[in-house]
């Protein structure tokens, strides 16, 4: 439920930008970065549980790694002009908050994770195979984010 808020948010500041003409010029904010809200929740969540095996005071650590690669990630797309700072960073905020939400619940339940390792390694896998493959959900925000914006009288 998180990650499907998570990624709500950023399809609506999509949406607010590319139908509706909606940026904070201030801070040079359009939207909020995709790929690093995306990164900074799987990859810090894959981190805690593939460490979280080894028990509870492990997953911080795992955790902080999957922030540092999503972090990488975010730098990136600044670097090859896809997003600003401000744009990289709110994704990355958001992403480390839906990640946070889901290992605060996970472990802090009173019970062993045997599969938790299982879990991540899963969730890496799915990663990986997706890396690179484009939803159709951009090109979709392009073609029908002005009505939206028409509908609810802005831009």
């Amino acid at each position: 439920m998180s990650l499907a808020a998570g990624m709500a948010l950023v399809g609506i500041s999509k949406v607010f930008y590319a139908g509706c003409d909606l940026e904070i010029s201030a801070i040079n904010f359009r939207m909020i970065s995709g790929h690093t809200m995306l990164s900074a929740s799987v990859y810090t969540v894959a981190g805690g549980l593939l460490l979280g095996h080894f028990g509870k005071r492990w997953y911080g650590l795992g955790a902080a790694g999957g922030l540092l690669f999503a972090a990488a990630i975010g730098v990136s797309r600044v670097i090859i002009n896809a997003h600003t700072i401000a744009e990289v960073v709110s994704g990355w905020l958001l992403g480390a908050a839906v990640a946070t939400m889901l290992l605060l619940r996970v472990f802090n339940q009173p019970r062993k994770m045997p599969r938790a390792a299982f879990a991540g390694v899963a969730l890496l896998a799915v990663s990986t195979l997706a890396y690179g493959r484009h939803a159709p959900f951009q090109a979709m925000i392009e073609h029908y984010s002005w009505w939206v914006c028409r509908g609810l009288g802005i831009g």
